[in-house]
């Protein structure tokens, strides 16, 4: 098999990391009282729950909001303006609380990979805290895309969200790889198109062949792909 690319998951495959909800909460009010808004905690965490939960709503249906959608959202319910500077004021504060970091060994790995294939990301998220994370770490440049689900509108394992990817790179699905470490988002998702799959189990137990759709490799980490590649690159 002649790969032409590989293209990544970025939460639990390339990096770890999330939100850090209870000091995201009193910055974010501090940050609405240094605008001028006194809001209450009840009254932001009321709003918060209502945008999130039109959040699951869409992602439910495999679609997309962006950060600006939901917190907009949010400042609607508190009467606040909606307005893009207040709207960038809340994402530098969600941006600041969100922990990223690197998988040990990851950066090695994908310095290799480059020079053999081309390289690509595609990520659920309603941020875009990949990209910007990447491009901080100096790993951008090794990626042809990274795209994240906010800037379609819609999620893994919508086929569309991979064809894109696969479209912007010019790699055929039977010669790219997606390594990820959901079965419902990326291993769901890269079979439907046609992409070689392979699923990053980690520490999660349970047998995949009785799926309707199994993975092509399994490995327990992302550090291991470099032997998949060299299996598939034989056969």
């Amino acid at each position: 098999m002649g790969i032409q690319a590989v293209i990544f998951d970025f939460g639990g495959t390339l990096a770890e990391g999330g939100l850090e909800v209870a000091s995201f909460e009193a910055d974010l009010l501090e940050c609405l009282s240094g605008l001028g808004y006194r809001v209450s905690r009840a009254d932001l965490r009321a709003s918060q729950r209502a945008a999130l939960g039109r959040l699951g709503r869409t992602r439910a249906r495999w679609r997309e909001l962006s950060f600006e959608d939901v917190y907009g959202e949010v400042l609607r319910r508190l009467k606040i303006p909606v307005e893009e500077e207040i709207l960038g004021h809340l994402y530098e504060v969600y941006r600041r609380n969100f922990t990223v970091a690197l998988i040990p060994g990851v950066e090695d790995l994908l310095r290799c990979l480059s020079g053999r294939y081309r390289l690509a990301v595609l990520s659920n998220t309603m941020s875009d805290i990949p990209r910007r994370f990447l491009m901080a770490q100096g790993l951008g440049g090794l990626f042809e895309v990274i795209v994240c689900s906010r800037d379609l509108g819609i999620r893994k394992p919508d086929a569309r969200a991979f064809r894109y990817v696969l479209d912007r790179i010019g790699a055929s699905p039977r010669k790219a790889v997606f390594v990820g470490d959901s079965l419902e988002e990326d291993i769901k998702g890269a079979k439907s198109v046609g992409m070689t799959a392979v699923w990053v189990r980690g520490e999660r137990e349970g047998k995949v062949q009785d799926l309707d759709y199994p993975p092509d490799y399994v490995i327990d980490t992302v550090l291991e792909l470099p032997r998949v590649l060299a299996t598939m690159e034989e056969n």
